[in-house]
């Protein structure tokens, strides 16, 4: 992938079916707030399974996105061999990017093929917000954006379009229950992705299919051997797609120069000098340097307007009390004044705690002290194995 290259062109869409130590960097969002659509069917009371199409007679039509992996070659295959008539779509997200792994797969299981070129809105919804976050101090994690916005924004869009479910390769499970449908958790918790999900909503769940959430990684990749996909034995990918060689870099080739700074710890005392806020997250431990301390210290705060980075001991990176702003909620109400598991990132076990109003946004109290409560990510929340929804985490820090 050449990042270099990155120019976005303008979105354009075919319509034609038939045809750190205690936190990682790649979990990394951004202040972008929820699109509402306007056209969007109005949320009954008790929403039902979308029926596509009107004639009952036809097979039942999904549009799968395809990335070229071997989630969503299996998710193409599963849905097959139950009776869908598919349509492969994959998302063009800046030029030159490439499609033929897709379109092999595509090719491989019969079924047709397209592009949908969306390079500005991923740069507007994606890019933009990921570049941003880090010039104000705060680690982003552009896959839950790529997901409200583009994978269940435009394609879920161009999937109504055609009168077609979405399907996708996430690992999660949509479940109904006798007053509409719920997100949970995947089956394999190892591989669950219900965690980037929470951004969608109730009458959402009925038009999309996540076949995956019932298996693990392993059966998939037996799944793919056995239908002779070609991405059987292609290695998963761990980055952020479009930062495969590092994020600092990308950042720096879009003007994302930031000056070098004080290192200082909780009493405001200079201890050494940074090359850019960019380069940490809350918990990291590694490149601060020598900082003349008898004990490791850790990024404890990321002070953007002091372009200050904030050290401390081991313990000090932990904390119980958070902001969080932007909420979205699966079922539209929050879970207000009772029980919830949290998850400060994907992947955290989570923690018990309570959610209060604060202004436009809430305030988040833990029933115990997690580390590294960084600014940017999201926080979502749970019952039992049912996603409720979550939201941006816009101060976090150490417990004072």
């Amino acid at each position: 992938m050449e990042n270099s290259a990155f120019k976005p062109p303008e979105f354009s869409k075919k319509a034609d079916f038939a045809t750190a130590d205690f936190a990682t960097k790649a979990d990394a969002p951004a202040k972008a707030e929820f699109p509402t659509k306007a056209d969007a069917p109005a949320t009954p009371e008790a929403p039902a399974r979308a029926e596509f199409p009107a004639r009952k007679e036809e097979k039942p039509r999904a549009l799968i996105a395809l990335s070229g992996g071997v989630d969503s070659s299996v998710t193409a295959a599963l849905l097959k061999e139950r009776g869908y008539a598919l349509q492969g779509v994959t998302l063009r997200m800046w030029p030159g990017a490439c499609t033929a792994e897709a379109e092999r797969v595509a090719a491989a299981l019969g079924i047709p093929f397209e592009v949908l070129e969306v390079g500005a809105a991923f740069a507007q919804h994606v890019i933009e917000p990921f570049v941003e976050a880090y010039r104000h101090g705060k680690t982003p994690n552009p896959c839950a954006l790529c997901n409200r916005f583009l994978k269940f924004g435009i394609l879920l869009e161009h999937a109504r379009a055609q009168q077609a479910f979405l399907a996708t390769g996430h690992y999660a499970r949509v479940v109904q229950k006798p007053a509409g449908f719920a997100l949970h958790k995947a089956k394999s918790l190892e591989k669950d992705q219900s965690y980037f999900l929470f951004g969608l909503k109730e009458k959402e769940l009925g038009e999309l299919l996540f076949p995956l959430g019932e298996h693990s990684k392993a059966e998939i990749r037996q799944l793919a051997k056995a239908h002779g996909l070609p991405t059987a034995s292609k290695p998963e990918s761990m980055e952020a797609c479009f930062v495969p060689e590092g994020y600092v870099a990308f950042l720096e080739e879009r003007g994302l120069k930031m000056p070098e700074g004080d290192i200082v710890d909780l009493g405001g005392k200079v201890l050494g000098r940074h090359q850019g806020l960019h380069r940490f997250t809350l918990g990291q431990r590694r490149g601060l340097g020598h900082l003349g301390k008898p004990t490791p210290q850790y990024v404890v705060r990321l002070e953007a307007a002091q372009n200050r980075v904030v050290v401390g001991e081991k313990a000090e990176v932990f904390g119980r009390h958070f902001s969080l702003h932007e909420p979205s909620w699966v079922a539209g109400a929050p879970p207000l004044h009772r029980p919830v598991r949290g998850r400060i990132r994907h992947q955290h076990a989570g923690a018990m705690g309570k959610l209060l109003r604060e202004g436009e946004g809430f305030a988040v109290h833990l029933e115990e002290a997690v580390a590294a409560i960084t600014p940017g990510q999201a926080a979502v929340f749970y019952e039992g194995e049912e996603l409720l929804g979550g939201g941006w985490i816009a101060r976090g820090g150490p417990t004072p």
